[in-house]
């Protein structure tokens, strides 16, 4: 049986798959379980100011592609979704994704 959950030090942070976009702020850190990226802290000393519209694109990639490329978009879904959770820490879940996507016409 395959464990769903990546272990963070004493805490686990829900695997992407099965619950959507999470972040976990531990001991001013913060710990992702977006694919391929584990660490926001590492992610934003690379990408810098960059790093909200790649986060936001790389995320929209996971569901709906054509959405992936529309840059007003991208800014929109990181100020209405990511930015929060971002900051704060917390789930995303894909429903909420889906609905916001959704109600902007990408079905």
């Amino acid at each position: 049986m395959m464990n769903s959950n990546r272990r963070t030090n004493t805490e686990t942070i829900p695997e992407f798959f099965s619950c959507g976009f999470a972040v976990q702020v531990t001991d001013n850190k913060k710990i992702t379980n977006a694919p391929g990226i584990a660490s926001l802290d590492t992610f934003w000393q690379q990408y810098r100011q960059h790093a909200p519209e790649k986060l936001s694109r790389f995320m929209l990639t996971h569901y709906n592609v054509k959405a992936a490329s529309n840059a007003q978009l991208v800014d929109e879904f990181w100020q209405d979704c990511l930015s929060e959770v971002v900051a704060s820490g917390g789930v995303l879940p894909h429903a909420s994704i889906f609905d916001w996507l959704y109600f902007r016409g990408y079905h």
